[in-house]
């Protein structure tokens, strides 16, 4: 058993939550940079409201970035109830999430649309 433990890798240490606005956000995804992008997604489905960050995360979800695609995965995955509201005017971005989670070249990403597709069922099998 030790063994085992001493092959284990250690765990990534998680960034702490960067508070960012709107501004901040569409001044991310206009630099294009895609780590900027990535950051904003993440932060932003963590303190921004889901009607502002949830559209956006459903046009980046085919981002030829595979961080963007993912913090894009992400924040759908925070924003659930929204995304949910979002479906029932246009079912499409639950095609492209189920899409990623079984086609998507990025195992991490995969892993993420698959996560937020899951809570998204949850969330609909809710009373």
């Amino acid at each position: 058993m030790s063994g085992d433990r001493d092959q284990l890798q250690p765990k990534p240490k998680l960034r702490h939550l960067e508070v960012v606005d709107e501004d901040g956000v569409e001044q991310a995804i206009a630099s294009g940079d895609a780590r900027r992008i990535h950051y904003a997604l993440i932060d932003g489905s963590r303190c921004l409201d889901d009607a502002f960050i949830c559209p956006l995360a459903v046009q980046l979800l085919v981002h030829e970035d595979v961080g963007v695609r993912w913090a894009a995965a992400f924040a759908i995955n925070q924003c659930r109830l929204y995304f949910i509201q979002l479906l029932r005017a246009d079912g499409e971005p639950l095609h492209t999430l189920a899409a990623m989670a079984r086609d998507d070249p990025d195992a991490e990403v995969r892993g993420m649309a698959a996560e937020a597709m899951k809570s998204v069922v949850f969330a609909l099998l809710r009373p």
